[in-house]
């Protein structure tokens, strides 16, 4: 009987924050090792997170308004991860990303 993920645990967690405005920031970068990340939206307006360099109101894998929070699925992403907002309000961020 197959298992839907690799059997992978992690053994290392770091945990990061940043503040995300409207200019273009690096939440994470790629990273062959990581087994899944967490992202916690603790500031006061939306924003758009990309699963790549280039997020963008129009352009975004999905957005986290203010008290979201995003899990990813074990294995489900490990490159670059951005993110911006519509404006230059000050949007902490904080990211655990497991390897």
């Amino acid at each position: 009987m197959s298992t839907p993920w690799p059997n992978v645990e992690s053994t290392v967690a770091v945990i990061t924050s940043v503040t995300v405005t409207n200019v273009l920031i690096t939440l994470l970068v790629a990273n062959p090792k990581r087994v899944a990340f967490k992202l916690s939206q603790e500031g006061i307006e939306r924003v758009y997170v990309q699963f790549g360099p280039s997020a963008s109101a129009a352009l975004h894998t999905f957005y986290l308004d203010p008290g979201d929070y995003y899990e990813s699925l074990v294995g489900e992403y490990n490159g670059e991860i951005s993110a911006i907002s519509v404006s230059d309000n000050f949007n902490d961020m904080k990211m655990t990303e497991e390897i």
